[in-house]
């Protein structure tokens, strides 16, 4: 992520903690900075990269908050999710 966005590691860190708090948390403020920079690298991947993600923020709604049983299948659609979002991030970004 330092090379990608050409900021130091203090400058990351900063811009999290001030900007977090506009978006509602460090996690949206991580995913929004992501997907502004996908927009700059291959906006079409981006309809897929939200779509993947929303998916799992929902499945992990449901299974952290929510007295609903999280079953087998389910487990390994939110693996699956997962994995396809780190396939775009490995291809658009140096991780």
């Amino acid at each position: 992520m330092l090379i990608d966005f050409n900021k130091s590691e203090d400058e990351i860190e900063n811009e999290a903690k001030l900007d977090s708090k506009d978006e509602n948390g460090y996690h949206n403020w991580l995913k929004n900075l992501i997907t502004r920079e996908l927009v700059k690298r291959d906006f079409m991947i981006i309809r897929d990269y939200n779509n993947f993600f929303g998916k799992l923020k929902s499945l992990r709604i449901r299974a952290d908050y929510k007295n609903i049983i999280i079953t087998e299948n389910r487990a390994l659609d939110a693996l699956d999710l997962s994995k396809k979002i780190n396939t775009i991030l490995a291809e658009k970004f140096r991780i």
